[in-house]
């Protein structure tokens, strides 16, 4: 008679995130499922409150047999991407289903932020998100407003991304991973993202980098020997400033 299943009483998330972000702890992607679902194996009804039922594999019962799972979508504020909580608990859901039935769910998003309200695949929702914000020079030169904290936002996409690809293969394409690298460390739109990295904050490039790098090491991103001399290229020229500036210091 219970129907809600989540977290202990008090506590909050599902620690998707960090074990996501975490990846050389593990190259086996089903740690997600399980960590999604250990969280979240807790009952709660009118009679139970915060039950613990993971023995009993009851959430994994009641995902067995799931085609599709759905997330709305009612303002621009955000989207799949600005933030983790959508992989991690959309995707979390499709990564469960898929440790327990053998595939993945379709995963799709109700898009009501106009009058003329649309349910569209997660997979495109995430690639027009991709276009019109992340690519569009007119977010970036925002973003380079913001100084630091544009630094973040564009390093906190990259990592949802990443997040996107380790928990459900089938959200991100190989030409979106060349696209971000065009963008924002080849500058193919003529940004000085470079430069602007470097004045403002040279650690998120380079963690932008090492994630980018990360994605190809698990073979997420089969990334063209060129591309990655250049990811190294540029990693190694930030890495070589730090170096130079701790000597001067």
């Amino acid at each position: 008679q219970a129907r809600i299943f989540s977290n202990p009483p008090g506590d909050y998330g599902t620690g998707v995130t960090s074990l996501a972000m975490d990846s050389t702890r593990w190259e086996d992607n089903s740690v997600l499922a399980d960590q999604f679902i250990n969280s979240q194996s807790n009952l709660y009804s009118s009679q139970d409150w915060g039950v613990p039922i993971g023995d009993m594999k009851l959430l994994e019962l009641q995902l067995d047999g799931v085609d599709a799972v759905m997330l709305s979508r009612s303002s621009n504020l955000h989207g799949l991407l600005s933030t983790d909580h959508p992989y991690e608990y959309l995707g979390g859901l499709s990564a469960s289903v898929k440790k327990v039935s053998g595939k993945n769910p379709a995963l799709y998003i109700s898009n009501s932020r106009t009058e003329n309200t649309e349910i569209i695949s997660a997979k495109r929702f995430l690639s027009n998100e991709l276009r019109t914000h992340y690519q569009n020079p007119q977010w970036i030169n925002g973003m380079q407003k913001e100084g630091y904290a544009g630094t973040v936002s564009i390093l906190r996409v990259v990592n949802n991304l990443f997040g996107w690809q380790a928990i459900d293969s089938n959200m991100v394409r190989a030409d979106q991973w060349q696209e971000i690298h065009e963008t924002y460390v080849m500058d193919q739109r003529d940004l000085n993202i470079n430069e602007w990295f470097a004045e403002h904050n040279a650690t998120a490039q380079v963690q932008l980098i090492e994630r980018m790098m990360e994605a190809i090491r698990k073979d997420y991103w089969d990334a063209s020997e060129e591309t990655r001399k250049q990811l190294i290229a540029r990693w190694q020229t930030l890495v070589n400033e730090f170096d130079g500036q701790a000597g001067a210091a």
